[in-house]
C-alpha cells in the first residue's frame, strides 16, 4: 500500500540519523530526519529518494557531493559545449583553473594525453574532477595557438547564495543557485541584512538556473515565507 507522507512547516530540526545507500555502483550516505513542530509532534522524513522533481540520478560520488554540499574536488571552472567542441567559459577567480592561466574560451583538446573530441561537455567534467592534490594536465586551443596547461586540482566550494543585494529603494535580491546544505541558513543570512539593515520591504528571491539540491533545505528556506502548518511537499513511496 502506498503511503503518503506530507511535510508541513517545521520549527525545529531535532536530530539527524546518518544511513548509507547505494546509487548505481557508489555507496552514499543519506540523512534520517526527525523534525518537530510547534505542536511537538513528531514528523519523519527517511531515506529520501531522487525524486525526478528534487533530484537527479548521479552515478558518480563528486556530482553527489557537489549537489548536496556544493564542494567537489575540481579545478573550479564551468565549461560548456559549443558546437563540436568543449570550451571554458568561466575560470572562477582565485580557483585552480585561473590560477595555472586558463582562460575563457580556451576550447579543450586534450585531459592527461588522451583527445576529448566527440566528447560531451558532461564527460569532459568528469575528467577534470577528482581528489584533491592530484593533478591534471590540459591541452587547450587559445585563438589558434595549442597550449598546455597543468593544474592541481583543489577541494572547490560554491556558495549557494552567490548574490544578495538592493535594486531600489524598498526592493531586495537573493539568488539561490542550489539548495545544498548551507542554503537555508545562507537565505535567512541574507534576508535578515536586507530586511534589517537596508530597508527592504520586497523581495526579488531569483531561482533561475538553480539545480536542485536537499529537499530538506527547500522545506526551510520556504518556511521563512508560509505560516505554521501549511503543506510545502509530499513524498510518495
Amino acid at each position: 500500500m502506498e503511503k503518503e507522507r506530507k511535510l508541513t512547516q517545521i520549527s525545529q530540526l531535532e536530530h539527524a540519523k546518518r544511513k548509507s545507500m547505494w546509487v548505481g555502483s557508489k555507496k552514499i550516505q543519506t540523512t534520517e530526519l526527525y523534525c518537530i513542530n510547534e505542536d511537538m509532534t513528531k514528523m519523519i522524513l527517511s531515506k529520501i529518494k531522487f525524486a525526478p522533481a528534487w533530484y537527479k540520478i548521479f552515478d558518480e560520488i563528486e556530482d553527489y557531493k557537489l549537489m548536496s554540499t556544493g564542494q567537489y574536488g575540481g579545478i573550479g571552472a564551468i565549461i560548456r559545449q559549443q558546437n563540436e567542441v568543449v570550451m571554458v567559459v568561466d575560470p572562477h577567480e582565485g580557483f585552480p583553473a585561473q590560477k595555472a592561466g586558463l582562460l575563457a574560451g580556451d576550447v579543450i583538446l586534450e585531459v592527461n594525453g588522451k583527445s576529448v573530441e566527440n566528447l560531451t561537455s558532461s564527460e569532459v567534467s568528469e575528467k577534470l574532477k577528482g581528489k584533491p592534490g592530484t593533478e591534471v594536465t590540459l591541452k587547450v586551443d587559445r585563438a589558434g595557438t595549442p597550449i598546455t596547461v597543468k593544474i592541481v586540482r583543489e577541494e572547490i566550494k560554491f556558495s549557494p547564495v552567490p548574490y544578495y543585494g538592493m535594486v531600489s529603494e524598498d526592493v531586495g535580491y537573493i539568488k539561490l543557485s542550489s539548495f545544498t546544505k548551507t542554503a537555508s541558513q545562507d537565505v535567512k543570512s541574507a534576508y535578515q541584512d536586507l530586511e534589517d539593515k537596508q530597508g527592504m520591504k520586497k523581495l526579488i528571491f531569483d531561482l533561475r538556473g538553480n539545480g536542485g539540491g536537499l529537499v530538506i533545505e527547500a522545506v526551510k528556506i520556504v518556511n521563512m515565507f508560509v505560516e505554521q502548518g501549511t503543506e510545502i511537499v509530499s513524498i510518495k513511496g
